[in-house]
């Protein structure tokens, strides 16, 4: 009996530890499976969002807007040049400002007259840019120091140049651009005109 009763007494709190051990392992796994289930609800539930809905409508609609805009302005811009923001605001402001001069600038940044595309003068070039300048700014007037700073362009001098190299681009399209030297502070464009014949 004393054998019996010796080895139960070892028996019991090996038996009684692993049973402890085995009940933690269990509520450990639980823990874990419960943890898993809570994260795969909390994301089915932000995908039923209807948040998430309302973002993917505006960004699909964003991306139709687009695509018809690109084909309103050049059908075939689509699969060959990509228009950027930044050049659809470019010819929106140059098409409000230029009526009286019949100049118009493309989203390329090239010039036309009359719908008459002028392809001695781009944008690309600083005669370019010397235009679209009297073209987008108020009253069609800029400054010596606009001239300077936004064009790179080093002293008066250089400005005598531009406004020669501008005039003799258009010239050789057919076009007479007049500018007025105003308060000997910058240039106002009057008119472009065509050569007389």
């Amino acid at each position: 009996m004393e054998t019996g009763s010796s080895i139960n007494f070892y028996l019991n709190p090996a038996l009684s530890l692993s049973i402890a051990l085995g009940k933690q392992m269990e509520q450990i796994r639980l823990a874990q499976f419960n943890m898993v289930k809570q994260y795969n609800e909390v994301v089915s539930l932000a995908l039923k969002s209807p948040y998430m809905e309302i973002i993917k409508n505006i960004q699909d609609m964003q991306n139709s807007l687009a695509k018809n805009l690109l084909y309103a302005l050049n059908p075939f811009a689509i699969s060959h040049n990509p228009i950027t923001a930044v050049e659809i605001q470019e010819a929106e402001i140059v098409e409000e400002n230029n009526s009286m001069f019949d100049l118009t600038i493309a989203v390329e940044g090239r010039f036309f007259y009359k719908n008459e595309l002028i392809d001695t003068i781009s944008t690309n070039s600083k005669q370019g840019r010397l235009l679209k300048m009297l073209l987008t700014s108020d009253d069609n007037y800029i400054t010596d120091e606009e001239i300077i700073e936004k064009l790179d362009v080093s002293d008066y001098r250089s400005i005598g140049y531009l406004r020669r190299d501008l005039k003799e681009a258009l010239k050789k399209f057919g076009l007479i651009i007049n500018l007025y030297r105003e308060k000997q502070r910058g240039y106002r464009l009057l008119e472009v005109s065509t050569l007389p014949n």
